[in-house]
């Protein structure tokens, strides 16, 4: 029998909005729909010189099962399934495993979002902070 997740979907509503990389990622955007028939969805793309090197597809879903999972797509290089591991200073906390992946959501403020991708044996922890444009 698997453990409901720490939080539910719900705890992630404030996410809901158009957020913009703070430098040096100020072409790094995320948008976040509202919460509503049991997911959340969000795109993220990276631009460079006209070109998009880095793009995203995230679903946020409650499953039956009471446990909160967050699916990445990588178009063109297939999909993480990470499930909530915890709240606390980090923010929301997803896990992947086996691979050790982690992702840390946290809100700072009202308009403010830092996220934090952490991947064991992989090159450590990234970090990026956004503002919410509207």
């Amino acid at each position: 029998m698997s453990t409901p997740s720490p939080f539910t979907l719900d705890d992630l509503a404030w996410l809901a909005g158009d957020w913009r990389g703070e430098p040096p990622h100020e072409t790094l955007e995320q948008h976040y729909t509202t919460v509503a028939g049991g997911t959340l969805l969000a795109t993220s793309r990276l631009t460079h010189d006209g070109q998009s090197p880095h793009r995203e597809m995230l679903l946020f879903e409650q499953g039956g099962d009471g446990r909160l999972r967050l699916t990445v797509v990588h178009p063109g290089q297939g999909e993480d399934v990470y499930e909530a591991a915890g709240t606390g200073d980090d923010g929301f906390v997803f896990a992947c495993d086996p691979s050790g992946r982690r992702i840390a959501l946290r809100r700072l403020g009202a308009s403010r979002l830092a996220i934090r991708f952490e991947k064991e044996g992989e090159g450590g922890t990234r970090a990026f902070a956004f503002t919410l444009a509207r």
